[in-house]
């Protein structure tokens, strides 16, 4: 290992006899669990010997310092076998840069991706295009932009179907301008809002209807959900079947023949009938 240092060291100093260490930069080490994205990392540790100039020896020289964990044993495991910077690569991609796994994992959490609370609308809108990205490289832009709409938050989808955007360029600068309007300070208003307004309007038929953003799936099924005009419909028969209720028993209190007490049916009280009602007399008398 010193050796292999040395002369790592000494390469370097003939190629490159004077530069400048870029001291700012901080690459987090790698552990090797099945939460870390190893292909993203070892392309991050590509960048950061770049900036500091190094070349294949040398990196295959530093690497063990930023492996730690499960990797660094594992990296003790294959050291005597490794030659060259390009084996170690390969091995490395092997062990910790399965595509598939990640696309599995990225697939599956794309599913059910929503926008989380405190997080910015371009937070949530670059999360869901990286996992966009591990899922399906070759994913086409209509499917990226239907798993944007069908997580963002209820009233910023609304803005943005009413947009119709196509491109995720497009909605990506019309969301930093909504995060910037939305971050700042909003004015108390001197209207004062009903306290029955509806959220949002619902419409006998909707074109917009924004079922084929719920039920998109490029892999798996989703769960269907209602339109709006048939939620609309399970509300009227609702109400409906509650004014029925509510007639009925209204009927029923005021055509009871059961009563053991009289009852007027035109001042509506107990303890005389309509043919002995002193409202109704003094209303004829008048």
């Amino acid at each position: 290992m010193n050796t292999r240092l040395h002369q790592a060291s000494a390469n370097s100093s003939e190629v490159h006899p004077k530069f400048h260490v870029a001291r700012d930069l901080i690459l987090e080490p790698f552990h090797g669990s099945s939460s870390e994205d190893g292909a993203r990392w070892l392309k991050l540790f590509n960048r950061y010997a770049q900036c500091h100039l190094w070349d294949s020896p040398t990196r295959l020289i530093y690497v063990p310092f930023f492996l730690k964990a499960t990797a660094s044993t594992w990296f003790d495991n294959i050291e005597s076998t490794t030659a060259s910077w390009e084996q170690f690569e390969a091995i490395f991609k092997e062990t910790y840069g399965r595509s598939s796994v990640r696309s599995q994992s990225a697939a599956q959490e794309l599913q059910t991706r929503t926008q989380r609370p405190g997080e910015t609308c371009q937070e949530y809108l670059q999360e869901v295009v990286r996992l966009c990205r591990e899922a399906d490289p070759s994913m086409v832009e209509e499917d990226r932009v239907n798993h944007v709409l069908k997580g963002i938050a209820e009233q910023v989808y609304y803005l943005l179907l009413m947009k119709n955007f196509k491109t995720i360029s497009s909605i990506t600068t019309f969301l930093q301008e909504l995060d910037a309007s939305l971050s700042r300070r909003v004015k108390s208003s001197s209207i004062s809002r009903l306290p029955n307004t509806i959220p949002f309007p619902v419409y006998p038929s909707n074109e917009l209807s924004a079922g084929a953003v719920h039920t998109f799936s490029p892999s798996s099924p989703e769960p269907q959900y209602v339109t709006r005009s048939e939620l609309t419909s399970i509300v009227q028969e609702a109400v409906a079947a509650a004014t029925s209720r509510r007639s009925s028993y209204h009927e029923l209190q005021q055509f009871d023949t059961n009563r053991t007490r009289p009852y007027c049916n035109y001042c509506h009280r107990p303890g005389h009938t309509k043919n002995r009602c002193f409202r109704r007399q003094r209303f004829y008398e008048n």
